[in-house]
């Protein structure tokens, strides 16, 4: 589904959530952006359980039951892919390491994740030759190493969910990539390198200044140079240049 008729239905979305939480109860978080959409066929899929180790990422995934990790397009040509919630009656979890690179998946435009996936593995999304017009995701909680790089959008907004963001995920931006990303004041831990050679120049943080001093940086400071902070930021919803 093209980005115009994206755009209709997320407006709708939006602004019922707004309305709703008038009456305090906080709906926008519950936004999720896969629903109304046509999920992609032919996706890869692979039980947690069958996986050796286990998926990379799974202490940010939250349930006892097994689930699967979405591992590549498979036999997928959709440009715009949508991933489902469920397959074979057991819940969609995760994206697999290197799931969606510009060389897995070298047709694959944008994508669009339901709030099931929890967590995205290492160079889960690592675009060698450019970038993607969008990656749009409101459930998860962990970003892998080198996940996530930059998109076409104004601004990169991550999943209201966020707890953990991993090394290097907004690394190595081309030229045209977002120059911002919004976080979510739920962000509990972000480790070293993770705007290394990126083309993002401010963070649109949800929080106060001292909520971001409560995070964890694991280089012992925020060390994203030339990076400015700006604090209480709301939730913007998913922007687009398109």
């Amino acid at each position: 589904m093209r980005l115009t008729t994206r755009s209709a239905l997320l407006g709708v979305a939006l602004l019922m959530a707004s309305v709703t939480s008038c009456g305090g109860n906080n709906a926008a978080k519950e936004i999720d952006y896969a629903e109304g959409l046509t999920p992609s066929k032919g996706l890869a899929f692979k039980l947690n359980s069958e996986i050796e180790g286990g998926f990379s990422f799974g202490k940010y995934v939250e349930g006892e039951e097994d689930y699967y990790v979405c591992t590549g397009v498979g036999t997928c040509e959709d440009e715009y892919i949508v991933v489902p919630s469920t397959y074979e009656g057991k819940p969609v979890k995760a994206l697999g390491d290197q799931a969606f690179t510009s060389k897995s998946a070298p047709k694959m435009k944008g994508i669009t994740l339901p709030n099931s996936v929890q967590a995205i593995g290492s160079l889960c999304f690592r675009n060698w030759d450019g970038s993607y017009e969008y990656i749009h995701a409101n459930g998860i909680r962990g970003y892998g190493d080198g996940s996530v790089t930059a998109t076409l959008e104004d601004t990169f907004v991550a999943s209201q969910k966020t707890v953990y963001i991993a090394s290097m995920t907004f690394f190595h931006g081309k030229e045209g990539a977002s120059t911002k990303v919004w976080l979510p004041k739920t962000v509990q831990t972000i480790d070293a390198s993770v705007f290394l050679d990126t083309s993002y120049k401010k963070v649109l943080f949800e929080g106060s200044e001292e909520d971001w001093k409560k995070i964890t940086f694991s280089a012992g400071e925020f060390d994203g140079e030339g990076v400015e902070i700006e604090y209480n930021v709301a939730y913007p919803g998913i922007q687009s240049k398109k």
